[in-house]
């Protein structure tokens, strides 16, 4: 693994409070605050780079969203009122079910490693690992229209304020 990319990755680790340590073709992720054993996550270096960077960045979104900042799933409103016709009724309580399963810890972990690649810096290794899984370039279109939108919103606010 690139040594430059490794130091971004243990950058952004130490940023959330966790420590990395490198043993015998493995990256370990461990919280920093607890003096537990067992790490947090085994990433093993004998892959492609982009397959870690992935791995890597996927673990570290488990540990934002569901530690640093857990947030339950916000539900879209129509989906969790009271319907008083049954099928109704079963159209949003079914809705609501296939979006918990759909939009679960691993999609969201995944998400968060896409939007995250931004910050490492490595344009090459995220193309190889678009075309190594196909099926999460929906989601990476998702994260890049997301990022577009922030910087649009950033940008009529500065215009704004000046």
């Amino acid at each position: 693994m690139n040594a430059e990319i490794q130091k971004k990755l243990v950058a952004l680790a130490a940023e959330d409070g966790l420590e990395t340590e490198t043993a015998k073709d493995t990256l370990l992720l461990s919280r920093a605050s607890q003096h537990s054993e067992a790490p947090l996550a085994v990433i093993h270096l004998d892959q492609p780079q982009h397959e870690v960077i992935f791995a890597f960045l996927h673990a570290l979104g488990h540990f934002v969203l569901r530690y640093k900042n857990p947030r339950p799933i916000s539900m879209p409103w129509f989906v969790n009122r009271p319907y008083e016709n049954e099928t109704v009724g079963e159209i949003a309580y079914k809705t609501r079910r296939t979006l918990r399963l759909k939009l679960g810890k691993e999609w969201q972990a995944d998400f968060w490693a896409l939007c995250a690649y931004r910050l490492i810096g490595c344009p090459d290794d995220l193309k190889a690992f678009l075309k190594q899984h196909p099926e999460k370039r929906p989601l990476f279109l998702m994260a890049v229209a997301g990022h577009v939108k922030s910087s649009i919103g950033k940008f009529i606010r500065t215009l704004f304020h000046l």
